[in-house]
């Protein structure tokens, strides 16, 4: 006889509990697992092994992004594309024992044809001209397109937004690190009872822009 697995339903008050609430406010959200940690108060390091059960049923996804960032969606969003380990990078040891007398040769070719997943850009604090930004008013907060916060390299952007309703716009290679600061003073301001938000988007092709919006 056959049976139906369980329908896996996570602990009230887990991480992964909270996540899929958050998911259900905000539907067309993504979040990275650095975000999930700034967000939720939780280790990074401990992210992914508490919401795999949540992607192994299905609840979440798990993929990359237009701009090849690892993020959770809800299922079925477009933005996400599953994380699959192309064929061409793998192999076994067996393989690597049958075809070449060499195993470290076999190894090391393996690991030539293998391309780490691209990360976040890491850019040093002399890249980072402030100076050249434009503080825009009235600016209306768009959806995605295709696609304690103590002082850090990113304050003299976050300086530059001194009222609500105000945005500034940035290259998009910077949206990955300026959205994780701007999630970890969210958090901040609202536990300090500060009613300051910020929302980072992607505008378009190699722009993107983060409002102020109280």
């Amino acid at each position: 006889m056959t049976t139906n697995p369980p329908v896996y339903i996570p602990r009230t008050g887990s991480l992964a509990d909270r996540v899929l609430d958050y998911f259900r406010q905000c539907p067309d959200e993504e979040l990275s697992q650095a975000d999930v940690a700034a967000k939720f108060d939780a280790q990074r390091s401990s992210v992914g092994s508490c919401l795999k059960p949540t992607v192994d049923a299905g609840l979440l996804a798990w993929g990359h992004n237009s701009e090849l960032e690892y993020v959770y969606t809800l299922p079925g969003k477009p933005a996400a594309r599953s994380a699959v380990t192309p064929a061409a990078t793998r192999i076994s040891l067996a393989d690597a024992l049958g075809n070449s007398e060499d195993l470290g040769r076999a190894m090391a070719t393996a690991a030539a044809k293998h391309t780490p997943a691209r990360g976040r850009t890491k850019l040093p604090p002399s890249a980072l001209d402030f100076s050249t930004l434009q503080v825009d008013h009235g600016m209306p907060l768009t959806g995605k397109s295709h696609g304690t916060a103590g002082t850090s390299k990113w304050a003299p952007l976050f300086a530059k937004l001194t009222e609500p309703d105000t945005s500034v716009e940035f290259p998009a290679t910077w949206k990955s690190a300026v959205a994780a600061q701007a999630t970890k003073l969210n958090v901040a301001h609202k536990k300090a009872g500060n009613p300051t938000e910020y929302k980072v988007r992607i505008t378009e092709p190699g722009k993107a822009r983060i409002w102020r919006l109280a």
